[in-house]
């Protein structure tokens, strides 16, 4: 099952100025899926686990780093910037609304976490206990 991470993670602001203030709102946010290819993907591992198949998701971006944090939950600023293409109908996503204090590990909402903890929120424990193997591309953390 391959999944495009990177839809979601096209927007990126680098300002190397300004308040912390300014700096945490322009963090990275942790990449995840829009609706249609979750829904699509978590068929497709249930199919799979019907028929006693064994499953391997392919993703861009990584599920989690061993070196450093992968960004935050939600940041106004990529929250916003997601508004046109949302209202275009280019994709749909209610992601955003989830605070991470809601995510597994219920994280404070400045936490940098090492683990995409929105990605796992979109696969229950139960299907990610059925996915044999699951690759990305590199390690994305600077």
């Amino acid at each position: 099952v391959a999944l495009d991470t990177g839809l979601l993670d096209n927007f990126n602001l680098l300002f190397p100025i300004g308040s912390a203030e300014m700096q945490q709102a322009l963090q990275k946010t942790l990449p995840f899926l829009p609706q249609d290819q979750k829904l699509w993907a978590l068929h497709q591992l249930e199919v799979g686990r019907q028929k006693g198949l064994k499953s391997i998701v392919v993703s861009h971006h990584q599920l989690f780093s061993r070196r450093e944090s992968l960004g935050v939950a939600n940041s106004l600023v990529k929250e916003t910037s997601t508004v046109p293409d949302r209202l275009k109908g280019t994709y749909f996503t209610n992601e955003w609304k989830t605070p991470s204090e809601q995510l597994p590990g219920s994280l404070p909402k400045d936490a940098l976490p090492a683990a995409n903890t929105r990605l796992l929120h979109q696969f229950p424990p139960e299907v990610i206990e059925g996915i044999t193997a699951w690759y990305w591309g590199h390690e994305h953390a600077s």
